[in-house]
């Protein structure tokens, strides 16, 4: 109560001497309202931005620190389940000792009559069984388990259990393990439960134990949460955790925020573009830590998840604080630690942040080099790529910008003519689009056929090639009617002396010693 009225006398007068200040600010001359309200030249910021991030901040840690005591004195009932007298049948009660010696010395003729028949001695004990007593339920308690109630073990006490015991609930079987002579432990899952009640028995061997009721509750237990007198919410215990791990959160973040104001406004170096950090900080410290604490209690970072009421409540306040007051770095832990959880590959192309192939320096290089040859990849988004894959080769990576790349090709990798697809891949996976290298050698392109010739008279023909590696190269081979190839430019020349028809092949070949050969007709009139 007195907690309470502290509070909102603190509210009160924070308001007043806001409200106050604004007055002054308003009937104050324009160039005095205007200096106290704008941020200088050199981006400090102004005083009345000061004064209204300082009453933000105390009226933040007021609220905060008030609802996290709230929040932390909050008691809630044991939800142990009441074992339901009026349905305990209890076991058959023993004879008095007084009442047994007066039966057992009173004659019964039956028996006598039995006796001198079969000439047995009944006062022999050891001719009769005996008689092996029923199991006896003495109490039942469900355990703390994982998830919502009823769901988890039940544990039964009692007499009279052996290694053949089997619990019914509500003349269900259920599994049953940790046997003695006097507990047991089994299965209870929410179908066992009718009208919040669950009826216990224990089976053995055909013998069955007394019947026992007991109540389950089939909603977590609630309390009310008193804010300012005015305002009382019911929440369990899995909301009050949620709500100390926000407000946990908003408090690291605002004695983070308190600490750098109060540097920065005592050296008078507070800028005000920083402003509205100092306002949204703390709701960002919130979800951080929400954030952090959900992946706690999900398992991510300590294993199997705990029941609500096992967690204390004042770990779960420090780790919200702690996050909310490092939250950069809590930000950076929870990456690390899900890039290692999730690292893979994305060999997709069409990734919006994957590196893009514009063009290749050069985009095609002589085959059978004898030197290493450099290739420059121009594109976008290079600046994080790592290695080039050639085909299904990986080749380092040089990077110049994030618009230019350079890889080396060895010898062997141009060794003959082919097509090579080159793709660019970054340190997450992402690979570009291939574009296609061409390693080319010398080739005949022309004419696909030689017009006939006239015998005795002189034949010019010219023949066409591309992509030699230095000079080319000609020669022919076969007979061809005559014709000769200058060496140099590849042109037959030559008079045919008789008619026919006459194959030959033409052969180039360049500095590399790369070749290429096509097969020609001369058909002589």
């Amino acid at each position: 109560m007195w907690l309470n009225i502290f509070l909102i006398a603190i509210l009160i007068a924070i308001a007043i001497y806001l409200f106050a200040r604004r007055r002054d600010l308003i009937s104050a001359p324009p160039e005095v309202a205007t200096a106290a309200t704008d941020d200088d030249l050199s981006g400090r910021m102004s005083p009345t931005r000061v004064q209204i991030v300082v009453g933000y901040l105390l009226l933040l840690g007021l609220a905060l620190v008030y609802m996290e005591v709230s929040l932390l004195s909050l008691d809630f009932p044991d939800p142990s389940p009441t074992l339901l007298a009026s349905a305990v049948q209890p076991p058959p009660k023993e004879e008095p000792k007084r009442e047994q010696e007066d039966r057992k010395a009173k004659p019964n003729p039956d028996t006598d009559a039995n006796s001198k028949t079969t000439g047995e001695n009944t006062a022999n004990p050891q001719n009769s069984p005996t008689p092996v007593p029923p199991p006896t339920i003495l109490a039942a308690m469900p355990q703390p388990g994982i998830g919502n109630a009823p769901n988890g073990l039940l544990t039964v006490y009692g007499t009279n259990f052996s290694d053949k015991s089997q619990v019914r609930l509500n003349g269900r079987t259920a599994t049953t393990k940790d046997l003695s002579q006097t507990s047991m432990t089994a299965s209870l899952n929410s179908t066992d439960v009718v009208n919040g009640q669950v009826a216990i028995e224990v089976v053995d061997q055909g013998r069955i134990s007394n019947a026992v009721t007991i109540n389950l509750p089939l909603r977590k237990p609630s309390v009310k949460l008193n804010v300012l007198n005015t305002w009382g919410p019911e929440i369990n215990r899995e909301v009050q955790l949620l709500l100390i791990i926000v407000f946990a959160g908003a408090l690291g973040t605002y004695i983070h925020a308190l600490k750098s104001a109060t540097a920065f406004i005592g050296n008078g170096t507070m800028k005000g573009s920083w402003f509205w950090w100092y306002i949204s900080g703390p709701f960002v410290g919130m979800a951080m830590s929400l954030v952090f604490y959900c992946v706690l209690r999900g398992g991510f970072l300590a294993g199997t998840p705990a029941d609500e009421k096992v967690v204390n409540p004042f770990g779960v306040l420090a780790v919200g604080a702690l996050v909310g007051m490092f939250a950069d770095k809590a930000a950076l832990k929870l990456g690390e630690i899900f890039e290692t959880l999730f690292k893979s590959g994305d060999p997709r192309g069409d990734r919006l942040n994957a590196p893009v192939i514009v063009s290749l320096d050069p985009n095609k290089i002589n085959a059978g080099q004898k030197q290493p040859v450099m290739v420059k990849i121009i594109g976008e988004r290079l600046a994080k790529v790592t290695v080039v894959k050639v085909d299904s080769t990986e080749i380092k990576a040089e990077v110049l910008s994030d618009r230019e790349v350079h890889f080396t090709l060895q010898p062997k990798d141009l060794d003959q003519a082919k097509k090579l697809k080159i793709a660019a891949v970054d340190a997450q996976g992402g690979a570009s689009i291939s574009a296609i290298l061409n390693i080319v050698g010398p080739k005949i392109t022309g004419p696909d056929t030689l017009p006939a010739a006239t015998a005795n008279t002189p034949y010019e023909k010219a023949i066409t090639a591309i992509d030699c590696a230095g000079s080319c190269r000609w020669s022919l081979a076969g007979n061809a009617g005559g014709l000769a190839s200058d060496a140099a430019t590849g042109k037959l020349t030559g008079t045919p002396a008789t008619a026919g028809t006459f194959p030959f092949k033409v052969i180039l070949q360049d500095d590399n010693q790369q070749r290429d050969e096509k097969d020609f007709e001369l058909v002589v009139n």
